[in-house]
């Protein structure tokens, strides 16, 4: 009786951490309304940057020029993240299936703030400083 009591606990709580898997990344999925675009040849592309699962991006400090400036994101885990632009338009957003993506911005010159908007990301310390002259 103690055993099949057990194994319907431990049956419920993988269903319910199932369940919250799927509603987190639903959740985290939603939360971008932008449409991917496809990765450029490498050529074009100015800086490919790492989004980490301890909610860090590598390198963690970018340059540019002014002007179109092309990121391509690298999964380097299996969360799903993201790098925005504050204050710009774009997103380039990744998870475990999806392991890179690019996004193109239109830069002038000064100092901006990148980031990962899926909740608790940024605030986690997944951000960074662009400086463009």
């Amino acid at each position: 009786m103690r055993n099949v009591a057990l194994r319907t606990a431990a049956t419920r709580l993988g269903f319910a951490a199932a369940l919250l898997m799927v509603t987190a990344g639903a959740s985290a999925c939603s939360s971008d309304s932008a449409k991917a675009e496809p990765c450029p040849a490498d050529d074009q592309i100015n800086v490919e940057i790492n989004a980490l699962d301890k909610f860090r991006f590598d390198p963690a400090a970018l340059e540019a020029k002014e002007g179109k400036f092309v990121v391509k994101l690298l999964e380097d885990g299996s969360l799903p993240h993201n790098f925005r632009i504050k204050g710009l338009d774009g997103v380039a957003t990744v998870d475990a299936s999806t392991k890179s993506a690019c996004a193109t911005f239109s830069l002038a010159k000064g100092s901006y703030t990148y980031y990962c908007s899926i909740s608790g990301h940024e605030t986690a310390g997944m951000k960074g400083t662009l400086t463009v002259s």
